[in-house]
């Protein structure tokens, strides 16, 4: 890889940027199987650049790339990408951010919107986003 891996708040910040950049977007699991998958699916009311789930979307695209050469990996849990995948630098990583890329996965996963999954993930994580202050 030739990027310096993204820490996990700035994935979290990729992921925030996508999901304002295409509120509506939806995440639809590909033919390569029926979980989340990094690399695979469609995204309607989208980006146009490649597959995948909002997290992928949010990785750089060699670590992208290495990860869909890793068919093991093109479905694991972010918990997986951050501890030992070694595509995402843990330093600064807690368990509620891990759990906050989770909750955005999983409720993208059940048909959810992007705005949906991560105003979900903010309600139940409390990442102490902006939005948060509001509530």
């Amino acid at each position: 890889m030739t990027t310096r891996l993204p820490t996990v708040s700035e994935l979290i910040e990729s992921v925030r940027a996508l999901a304002g950049k295409y509120p509506k977007a939806v995440y639809t699991p590909g033919a390569k199987g029926a979980q989340c998958s990094y690399t695979y699916g469609a995204v309607t009311n989208g980006p146009e650049i490649r597959g995948g789930c909002i997290v992928g979307q949010a990785l750089p695209r060699d670590i992208w790339d290495a990860i869909d050469a890793n068919e093991s990996v093109r479905s694991s849990g972010v918990d997986f990408l951050i501890s030992e995948g070694g595509y995402i630098d843990s330093s600064g990583s807690s368990a509620v951010s891990e759990q906050w890329l989770a909750d955005v996965q999983g409720s993208q996963d059940s048909g959810k919107n992007w705005k949906v999954a991560v105003e979900f993930a903010d309600k139940s994580e409390r990442l102490g986003h902006p939005a948060d202050d509001d509530a």
